[in-house]
């Protein structure tokens, strides 16, 4: 939780939640020097958001395994962990497409900056009451990473890399 980038994120969460209706809870896993800030942010909600805090490894497994999706904006992300952390662990994604979120997401809808709150609200309301389409989104990601991210896959395309240049992998 920092200044700049990250609270523009959490400033459109909760601008999103606001339009949010029906059962929902977020938990928000991690930490920083904005923590009273975003709690501010998040106040209006009161116990529907819950802050987890900085978590071990461990605990951020049993965090994606609780969730039915992952919620983060990613306002100049370089290069969203956190999206390859979930997709991974088998969640759907809500997210802008923004340059650098776009390069570690799963091909499917992500709303345009522009178009605001309401198409990221729009979006979750529709994995949250869809259930086989949240699942079936989570699948794909999960399938998408395994595809192009995890090891094996980076480990051949190192090797196409170093055949294409003429170097023995």
């Amino acid at each position: 939780m920092r200044a700049g980038d990250k609270l523009a994120s959490y400033r459109i969460i909760a601008e999103t939640l606001t339009l949010l209706e029906g059962d929902w809870a977020l938990e928000i896993a991690g930490d920083g020097p904005m923590r009273a800030e975003v709690a501010a942010l998040m106040a209006p909600f009161g116990d529907k958001v819950r802050f987890l805090g900085a978590l071990t490894e461990d605990a951020l497994q049993g965090a994606y395994a609780r969730a039915s999706l992952l919620f983060w904006p990613g306002v100049n992300e370089a290069f969203g962990l956190t999206y390859l952390e979930a997709q991974a662990a088998g969640l759907p994604v809500v997210a802008q497409d923004r340059p650098g979120v776009r390069d570690v997401l799963a091909p499917g809808i992500y709303p345009a900056p522009e178009a605001g709150a309401a198409a990221l609200a729009h979006r979750l309301t529709e994995l949250l009451a869809k259930p086989e389409l949240r699942q079936a989104a989570g699948a794909a990601a999960r399938d998408h990473i395994a595809a192009h991210h995890l090891l094996p896959a980076a480990t051949q395309c190192l090797r196409r890399g170093l055949s294409a240049t003429g170097v023995a992998a």
